[in-house]
């Protein structure tokens, strides 16, 4: 439930930052996915690279009005939570999340400055949750 949860509080806030993301007239996202119209700021081939380059993983996706022709750069981007969900990120970190994403997008910043705040924010968040046992994420399960 916690997954569902921050997917939908990432694509609130990303909607209140002035991004196109789908489903919001029904209430956002009700999955683990976040689903994103990036056209205005060079497509779904662009974006993830941007993005990318700070530290934030994400990949681009066809939309539901996209031709498949365009696949190579896709009006989209999607945005999946159980990871960073698994690392005990809940609704508020989406919000910072959002806020990264926003400013490297909207070049508010330089990469350098970005890709720091990510780091640093990402720092706290190294112990896996949600499993049988915590351990540190970089642990193979086997060994927790």
């Amino acid at each position: 439930s916690q997954i569902v949860k921050n997917a939908k509080r990432l694509d609130e806030r990303l909607y209140e930052l002035g991004y196109d993301v789908l489903c919001q007239d029904l209430g956002f996202t009700e999955s683990h996915q976040v689903a994103v119209d990036v056209s205005k700021w060079g497509g779904g081939d662009k974006v993830p690279r941007m993005l990318e380059e700070v530290g934030i993983i994400l990949n681009k996706n066809l939309l539901p009005w996209d031709d498949v022709k365009k696949a190579d750069n896709p009006s989209g981007i999607r945005i999946g939570v159980q990871e960073v969900t698994r690392l005990g990120m809940k609704e508020e970190e989406m919000d910072t999340i959002a806020e990264l994403m926003d400013i490297t997008i909207k070049e508010k910043k330089s990469k350098d400055e970005i890709r720091k705040m990510v780091k640093e924010f990402k720092s706290q968040f190294v112990t896996v949750k949600y499993t049988f046992e915590e351990c540190p994420a970089y642990d193979l399960p086997e060994l927790c």
